[in-house]
């Protein structure tokens, strides 16, 4: 599979004619992991799927770096297949932080192990 910074190629045949909704949604999420720094999580995904993706073809995911901020980081991922659509995403990230509510839950304790 071919890879870059904001570009990844992967090839996946399953013995069905179509390509598995659950398969494309997987790899767009792991396209735009790809593009995060360690320490973010996936906070929100919404997703569309447009076409029927052909399962002799491979897909190309795109991602968009939409914003880059200190607790949350965007990204928007366009899976395709001779260069049409089939399916987009915009997924965003955030960064784990301790918050009042942890605070209050804890007891005013150490919260990092919770």
């Amino acid at each position: 599979a071919e890879c870059s910074e904001d570009r990844s190629q992967l090839p996946f045949y399953p013995k069905r004619k179509t390509k598995m909704f659950v398969q494309v949604l997987g790899q767009a999420i792991m396209a735009a992991a790809a593009t995060v720094p360690q320490g973010y999580v996936l906070h929100s995904l919404h997703g569309y799927f447009l076409l029927i993706g052909k399962n002799d073809t491979e897909i190309l995911f795109l991602v968009d770096r939409v914003r880059d901020g200190r607790s949350f980081i965007t990204r928007i991922v366009r899976a395709s297949q001779e260069n049409r659509a089939i399916f987009t995403i915009m997924a965003q990230f955030h960064r784990p932080e301790v918050s009042l509510y942890f605070v209050f839950y804890c007891g005013f304790r150490d919260c990092r192990h919770v």
